[in-house]
């Protein structure tokens, strides 16, 4: 998926300005290929708007646990997080609670002890 042309630049080299690839990582995100957009991301990962982008994609799209590897994985390389990768992750924490909540929820309807 995604368009041929913003492959065929990525893939020429000649764009490499943060703002372009972040924006190119937000479409594959916003059409559910998360795949592309890490692969996007992994031309130019040196730059702080790239890596709060694909946070933010896994976030978004209900996959905390790939957000929190990508802020671990950013923790490493030696980037620091700002205001915007915090928010992001916070979000992510947010999805992956309700989704604990709703897994807990539905255990305990099979379970007679409990009347929810």
């Amino acid at each position: 998926m995604g368009n041929p042309s913003v492959a065929l630049l990525l893939k020429s080299g000649t764009v490499n300005d943060e703002a372009v690839l972040s924006a190119v990582i937000t479409m594959y995100a916003g059409l559910r290929e998360l795949a592309a957009s890490r692969r996007v991301h992994m031309i130019e990962s040196n730059d702080l708007v790239s890596w709060n982008t694909m946070i933010s994609a896994y976030s978004q799209n209900g996959e905390p646990e790939d957000a929190f590897e990508i802020f671990l994985l950013m923790h490493r390389k030696g980037m620091k997080p700002n205001l915007v990768t915090m928010l992001s992750v916070l979000q992510s924490c947010g999805s992956y609670l309700a989704f604990i909540v709703v897994k807990w929820c539905m255990l305990s309807r099979s379970d007679s002890r409990f009347s929810i």
